[in-house]
């Protein structure tokens, strides 16, 4: 009989305890309810509630505890607000105001008003460079959904260079509103909640031509190649002799060849055009190599797998590869072709063992700040490790899985030297793999990736000061 007591008793104490929560979920443009959402909450347990059709919701018998708002709804964002963690110890009541995304449409002409069906856009979100794609329908419209709202660039790029073009001339991607270089177009603006239009037209250029040949390893002429230009999305097959013709204007232009078999054979040139044809261009396919990365940690006289192990990358501008190359530890990167490289190693997640990335060498030669001509596999890169990283500890308010970013604080900003970490689901986040120093920390929205690649937009970016940036839009310490 007491045993039996004396878990009632429990059971009533534990429900004493558990808080209840209540809220309603609102269009935060139209003040409508939202009906139809499931309102999540995680924490030390996850609880989950629906809105009815007045946008309110219930969730009951909920303990003690820190937790964070998870709402998804489509066309809408959890606003910055609600996204922190919040402790609950009592009954608690909630008002949520969600922001709308934005859409953005309109119609894209050939210069003499004809419809460009078929069309690629890319619509590209300013500061952190967050591209969307889109194409036209047979009328030439277009649209985008689902924006954050912000500033934008728009470039259209017609279905094929040469069609329905002027006489001698060809169709060139075009930024809006008439611009042929992305410096020179014009933002625009899109608000949440709103439907955003904007029609213009495409810009056509003197026609050139940029012919050559493509060779084998070997030197031999190699037929059935696919030569590709990034700039206009143009690809050709090489003849029986090897040879090619791609249609082109003035300017650079990034020229690749791929040939599928056993083993995938590229090959890559650079091409400067300017007020003529060019000729006798001429590729050499290659075959690819793997690339041995050596991690040594301080103290360590042999290589050796450190006890915190290096995420290490390969990116190039001219190399024959897409995207980035990369491996972790000391094991080899793949699929290597031979080109200009630049190497950057980091350590994964928030780091370890009070280590940080000292140096990264191939061969003799320091690579850290500098790209290094990579032609064959025999020189490894060696990665090496010091103690003494600093750890960081913070708090991103209202930063649920916030993404932060560590700049040291040199001019001008290398990319290969930032570092960037998610925050947890309460906005905390620690990084220990720093090389000592001085930083500016940054923390901003992390479903809109920063372009950590590109230092001219990391340079370009309005002044900060230590640990914190107050730039439009992005989330603060």
């Amino acid at each position: 009989m007491p045993m039996c007591r004396l878990a009632a008793i429990a059971l009533i104490g534990s429900v004493a305890f558990a808080q209840t929560v209540d809220g309603v979920l609102l269009d935060n443009v139209t003040r409508a309810p939202l009906p139809g959402v499931i309102v999540t909450l995680l924490g030390p347990s996850r609880y989950n509630g629906t809105t009815d059709e007045l946008g309110a919701f219930h969730i009951g018998s909920v303990q003690p505890g820190k937790y964070v708002l998870d709402i998804v709804k489509a066309g809408f964002l959890v606003p910055p607000a609600k996204r922190g963690a919040m402790q609950i110890d009592s009954d608690l009541h909630l008002i949520v105001a969600m922001e709308p995304l934005a859409r953005f449409g309109g119609r894209l002409f050939y210069a003499d008003g004809r419809p460009a069906a078929g069309a690629q856009l890319l619509l590209t979100r300013q500061v952190v460079a967050q591209g969307h794609s889109a194409a036209t329908d047979a009328s030439g419209h277009f649209e985008f959904e689902d924006l954050v709202p912000g500033s934008y660039i728009l470039r259209g790029t017609a279905a094929s260079p040469v069609m329905r073009a002027p006489e001698g001339e060809v169709w060139a991607p075009t930024w809006f509103p008439n611009a042929l270089d992305s410096a020179a177009a014009e933002p625009i603006t899109v608000v949440g909640g709103t439907v955003v239009t904007r029609d213009y037209r495409l810009r056509s250029v003197p026609l050139r031509h940029i012919r050559g040949i493509v060779r084998d390893e070997t030197g031999e002429p190699s037929a059935g190649v696919t030569v590709s230009a990034f700039a206009n999305q143009q690809k050709v097959q090489t003849d029986t002799d090897g040879s090619f013709d791609l249609v082109a204007y003035d300017g650079t232009w990034q020229i690749s060849a791929s040939k599928n078999g056993p083993v995938e054979r590229r090959g890559h040139v650079s091409v400067f055009v300017d007020h003529h044809d060019v000729e006798n261009v001429e590729m050499r396919l290659r075959v690819p190599f793997s690339v041995q990365i050596l991690s040594e940690s301080e103290g360590s006289s042999d290589p050796k797998p450190a006890l915190s192990m290096p995420v290490v990358m390969l990116g190039s501008d001219d190399a024959p590869i897409s995207g980035a190359l990369m491996t972790i530890g000391n094991r080899k990167i793949e699929k290597v072709y031979p080109g200009r490289y630049y190497v950057r190693a980091i350590l994964g997640g928030q780091g370890g063992q009070g280590l940080y990335v000292d140096s990264v060498k191939y061969g003799d030669l320091d690579v850290s700040d500098c790209p290094v001509d990579i032609w064959d596999g025999e020189t490894p890169i060696r990665v090496s490790l010091s103690r003494g990283a600093p750890t960081v500890r913070g708090l991103v308010e209202s930063g649920a899985r916030a993404q932060v970013v560590f700049i040291p604080h040199e001019e001008p900003i290398r990319a290969n030297r930032i570092q960037s970490m998610i925050a947890d689901n309460r906005g905390n986040f620690e990084q220990s793999s720093l090389r000592p120093g001085d930083y500016y920390v940054l923390a901003f929205d992390g479903r809109a990736p920063l372009p950590v690649s590109d230092s001219s937009i990391l340079n370009s970016s309005s002044t900060p000061c230590r640990r914190k940036l107050f730039i439009p839009g992005w989330l603060q310490f």
